[in-house]
């Protein structure tokens, strides 16, 4: 049997599943990227902060311009929030608003790339002392 598909319709059913096939696909290949991580753990001295926008706490690696991203597991439109260590916590907790330095065990979820943020997963901390705004203790 020839197909006869000439309509609009036919045509934009067949756009529509080539269009789904690619976004499940394109997704499929992130979550393969996330899920193996992108490097190992490393420790890194800096300030620990709220910023508005994706990753809403950002560690700053004093003494650079970087920023690295807390996410669990998926950074973008579907973030899911970091889960952080305990003594993070209670940093937190002691000052508001605040901004804490100390040495953080970061794992990353992204390979790094020059002129944009790297995602990594907050393992642990040490050395915490919280400030008001993001002033240096």
């Amino acid at each position: 049997m020839t197909d006869h598909c000439h309509s609009n319709a036919c045509l934009i059913r067949r756009i529509s599943v080539l269009t789904s096939l690619c976004i499940v696909i394109s997704v499929m290949a992130t979550s393969t990227v996330w899920a193996a991580g992108a490097g190992k753990c490393f420790w890194i001295h800096g300030r620990l902060s709220t910023y508005n926008g994706t990753s809403l706490l950002r560690i700053w690696p004093a003494g650079t311009k970087r920023l690295l991203g807390l996410c669990e597991a998926v950074c973008g439109d579907k973030e899911e929030g970091p889960s952080l260590p305990e003594n993070v916590k209670q940093a937190m907790l002691s000052s508001l608003p605040w901004s804490i330095w100390g040495e953080f065990q970061v794992c990353p979820l992204t390979e790094e790339r020059a002129g944009h943020m790297r995602y990594v997963r907050l393992e642990s901390a040490k050395r915490l002392v919280a400030v008001s705004g993001y002033g240096h203790p």
